[in-house]
């Protein structure tokens, strides 16, 4: 109703959506296993399902795709901690120039060592990525996404099996995630981040329309959730 004539189009693709996530209890469908991401061009028929999910950006460091991943995820920033007391620091040569930064450089090379030793392929964190971090995942050849949402980060925890590490350091192996595809695509001029998992846990639809308002409009039509709607649609759902 939100978006007459496209009925046709995006029908589809939601009932995909829906049967890749649907538990074997129709009662316990949980709408929020079903996620939109939207990228401008093209026409609605163009929208596909992602087994997984997609974000609309693109990897950070050098590495573009990895295959049968394990995921570490972090809900800090690859940055080491600093000081609160503010000093000033007098360099005297270069020498004293190329050690200033050297004990926190060790510091990160030993936490990728780290996260080579735990077998991790992929690192997703939220926050910034020091460039200094950055040097060394590339060298250890692991891949970087970054993302600014709490609730990406409960996603993607969700969909990987992974837990959310509020600390850097080595993980547990029970605290990694797995995703059998990661890589980067670039959809209509926009790069995006697929993340493709074996299991059915969380299904993106990725919709594709000229202009953002007809994006925003059709988002909304897919994910209305309002009680009355669920009502309706529970009933046939629990039939079957």
């Amino acid at each position: 109703a939100k978006q007459l004539g496209f009925e046709t189009q995006i029908a589809g693709q939601i009932a995909q959506a829906c049967v890749q996530v649907m538990p074997k209890d129709a009662k316990k469908f949980d709408t929020d296993c079903v996620r939109c991401a939207k990228v401008i061009g093209s026409h609605p028929g163009q929208s596909i399902v992602v087994n997984g999910m997609c974000m609309v950006r693109d990897a950070y460091g050098t590495e573009r795709a990895k295959k049968k991943a394990h995921v570490a995820v972090f809900s800090v920033g690859m940055e080491m901690s600093s000081t609160e007391a503010k000093a000033t620091v007098l360099l005297n040569n270069a020498e004293e120039l190329m050690n200033y930064t050297k004990s926190e450089e060790e510091q990160m090379e030993e936490f990728v060592k780290g996260l080579v030793d735990a077998k991790v392929d992929v690192v997703i964190c939220q926050g910034a990525v020091q460039d200094i971090a950055c040097h060394f995942l590339n060298k250890y050849k692991i891949m970087i996404i970054k993302i600014a949402s709490k609730f990406d980060c409960k996603r993607l925890c969700k969909t990987l099996g992974a837990t959310a590490l509020a600390r850097l350091g080595k993980p547990l192996p029970e605290e990694i995630g797995y995703a059998e595809d990661v890589h980067c695509e670039e959809i209509g001029g926009t790069k995006c981040v697929m993340l493709s998992t074996g299991d059915s846990r969380i299904s993106t639809i990725v919709l594709r329309g000229a202009t953002p308002h007809l994006l925003d409009e059709l988002e909304r039509a897919v994910d209305d959730r309002s009680e009355e709607h669920t009502s309706e649609l529970q009933s046939p759902l629990q039939s079957r």
